[in-house]
């Protein structure tokens, strides 16, 4: 959760560097590590999801047979 946490501060404070940069080359880079910032963050997303699926998964059957 605390990777997670991170990588939502650093894209947040990205798209405020996006917004002030004035150059647009510079402006194309921040776009492209905003971007590369969201893979991770999606992958992290995508891995808790399954976890806390399979958790639910576990609670369901071990209430189911007792």
């Amino acid at each position: 959760m605390e990777r997670i946490d991170t990588l939502r501060v650093i894209l947040k404070e990205m798209w405020i560097n996006y917004h002030i940069e004035n150059n647009p080359s510079k402006k194309v880079q921040i776009l492209e590590e905003i971007e590369e910032n969201q893979i991770y963050l999606s992958s992290y997303y995508d891995s808790m999801r399954f976890v806390l699926q399979r958790a639910a998964i576990k609670k369901d059957k071990i209430t189911v047979e007792n």
